[in-house]
């Protein structure tokens, strides 16, 4: 949930500090169960595009948020929340996976080199790297960002299908 909300550094710390009075009412702001269940779907989604590939462990929290801005748009309503959390999309699966592959870039484009470049572990703790990314998605090489939209497309449009279904 975090993750959505909240500086993905901040998330990468732990979840103890969540609990604390500054981060609690931006991760809990309400006991509504659809403003938490697509939010633990995506991170579902996040962590299982993530398996087997140990960068994008590290990633994982930009990924999610990144994502979460583009699919909160789209689940407006509650028969799409309920749909998101009970079908399965391959092309969901296909967004997250260009995602992530872009976010990857973005750490070898940002990095650095030689001695003082960062490991892949220290560059995603840094705060303020959701708002870099957002920057660096503008020109991220179009093969991602085509990936991701066509996919996000096509999930949009199966998810319109299925919630009329």
């Amino acid at each position: 949930m975090a993750a959505c909300e909240l500086d993905p550094s901040i998330v990468r710390r732990g979840k103890e500090q969540l609990f604390e009075e500054r981060y609690y009412t931006h991760v809990f702001p309400n006991a509504d169960p659809y403003f938490y269940l697509p939010r633990y779907w995506l991170a579902v989604h996040v962590s299982y595009t993530a398996r087997g590939y140990p960068e994008r462990a590290y990633a994982k929290w930009l990924v999610a948020h990144f994502v979460w801005h583009h699919l909160d748009k789209v689940l407006r309503s509650r028969r799409f929340k309920d749909v998101f959390a009970e079908e399965e999309f391959e092309s969901f699966w296909s967004a997250c996976d260009a995602a992530f592959k872009a976010a990857l870039a973005f750490y070898r484009a940002n990095r650095g080199t030689g001695a003082k470049a960062l490991d892949v572990s220290t560059f995603f703790q840094r705060r303020g790297l959701h708002n870099e990314f957002e920057r660096f998605w503008s020109k991220a090489p179009p093969k991602y960002r085509k990936q991701f939209k066509g996919a996000f497309e096509r999930f949009t449009r199966e998810l319109h299908t299925k919630s009329n279904e």
